[in-house]
């Protein structure tokens, strides 16, 4: 769950349900709506009460969503009436399964970095991660390198729960380039100042020029080619249109807010944990 930075809050209703790897970003979540597995609910959206969404479906931002129905797609789009009882079992169904056991191997990084580099507590990294400078690998994100390596250039932002995996190949992102929230990532590069959006699936072998945006929930076919300067959108991948002022705007508005919060929460990481340590001598632990 997420706001958008001094642009849109985040509201959820009363008995709501969410799926594993769901983003609930900067929208209006209604009472007891069912949220599936892998769903993404982007930024000013407005979802009324009693709905119900599909594994793997996209709210598009700014839509405005009825209540009583199950949704379904991407766009999320309403497929048919809920029936009587349905969001119940739904929610019954959904909240019997226990939490997916995290693992509990080794993760130990080998970090490359010239410094101000944020890794946040809770996220995995293994094997050799090489980073620039005022960069950020956010909450719950799970690096793995492998015998390869990730790199990633300065000001560029791995935002919460993504996964980098580098199998065959390097993985390789370059400056002032912000990887969104839930994005799965394989055996692939991505250019300078480009934006991967929300929940994007980027097959192995993908190669993202520079100056591209590619829209939540997207997904690239194995092999794939992003020329710059265009905004891709859909599964699979396709050209949308070509970036605009309003476009790179947003895409250049992101890393340097992701620098700023990267430099303050290092800080504040950093206090706590000579905090914990003060307290942990003061015990004779």
């Amino acid at each position: 769950m997420h706001i958008a930075h001094e642009v849109y809050p985040t509201h959820i209703g009363a008995k709501v349900t969410a799926g594993v790897n769901s983003v609930i970003h900067a929208c209006d979540v209604g009472d007891r709506c069912h949220i599936g597995r892998d769903v993404v609910i982007l930024d000013g959206a407005k979802v009324a009460a009693d709905c119900a969404f599909a594994d793997g479906s996209i709210v598009f931002p700014r839509s405005v969503l009825e209540g009583g129905w199950l949704y379904q797609g991407a766009p999320a789009k309403p497929t048919r009436r809920l029936e009587a009882g349905e969001l119940d079992k739904l929610h019954a169904r959904s909240r019997e399964v226990a939490d997916e056991p995290v693992d509990g191997g080794s993760w130990v990084p080998r970090i490359a970095a010239d410094g101000h580099l944020f890794i946040a507590h809770s996220a995995r990294l293994k094997g050799r991660v090489a980073a620039g400078r005022e960069t950020g690998v956010w909450f719950g994100c799970d690096l793995d390198a492998g015998d390869q390596e990730i790199r990633f250039g300065d000001s560029s932002n791995i935002q919460d729960n993504t996964i980098i995996r580098a199998r065959g190949r390097p993985v390789v992102i370059g400056r002032e380039t912000t990887i969104g929230h839930n994005v799965l990532m394989t055996d692939c590069t991505v250019g300078d100042g480009s934006l991967i959006g929300i929940g994007a699936i980027l097959a192995p072998g993908t190669a993202v020029d520079d100056d591209v945006l590619l829209a939540g929930g997207a997904r690239t076919q194995e092999g794939q080619v992003l020329d710059s300067g265009w905004l891709y959108g859909g599964s699979p991948a396709r050209q949308i249109a070509r970036l605009d002022d309003k476009k790179r705007s947003l895409i250049t508005s992101i890393w340097p807010t992701y620098c700023d919060y990267a430099r303050r929460f290092r800080k504040a990481q950093d206090e706590a944990a000579r905090t914990r340590e003060g307290a942990r001598r003061l015990a004779g632990g």
